[in-house]
């Protein structure tokens, strides 16, 4: 049940991750024919793109995990004992959960710094940072989750976790 909850989360993420990213091509393409037709693109369009990018990464992040998007390197692992591999898959994730949970915490020590000084990229708008750093969080959160689940699901050898 928890893992189903999660996993909707996840997918929402990675929808509206899509969105943002779809806003970014739309507001690049008008820009662009801006600056061709008339010689003056959108406002701000640098630091709006550059928070709009941070969105889409790490909101669809834990996405690409549940669907083991993520580039595995397998032509070592293959050549050794199943149990060493195993071994090494937890060692793998175990690191992987110290990683993220890094992430996580220094991004919500950014957040909440970016908060609390109000923090913007100047421009002819000023473009808040806070979402891109929310992003940051929540993503790196998720992603984090995912990892912890499956780690405990390949320990206890139960099923899930999107195999």
């Amino acid at each position: 049940m928890l893992e189903r909850v999660i996993n909707f989360i996840i997918k929402k993420m990675a929808q509206l991750s899509a969105i943002t990213m779809a806003a970014m091509v739309l507001y690049i393409t008008v820009h662009a024919l801006l600056r061709y037709t008339v010689g003056r693109g959108l406002p701000s369009t640098y630091p709006l793109i550059q928070n709009l990018m941070v969105i889409v990464v790490f909101l669809a992040l834990a996405q690409a995990q549940v669907e083991k998007q993520h580039i595995r390197i397998t032509f070592l692992t293959e050549k050794l004992s199943a149990r060493l591999a195993r071994v090494l898959d937890y060692l793998v994730y175990l690191v992987a959960v110290v990683f993220l949970f890094g992430m996580f915490w220094g991004g919500k020590s950014s957040l909440l710094e970016s908060l609390a000084m109000k923090e913007y990229f100047q421009g002819s708008i000023p473009i808040p940072v806070f979402p891109a750093r929310l992003a940051v969080v929540i993503g790196s959160a998720f992603i984090l989750i995912r990892f912890i689940l499956e780690l405990i699901q390949k320990i206890t050898g139960s099923g899930s976790a999107t195999d």
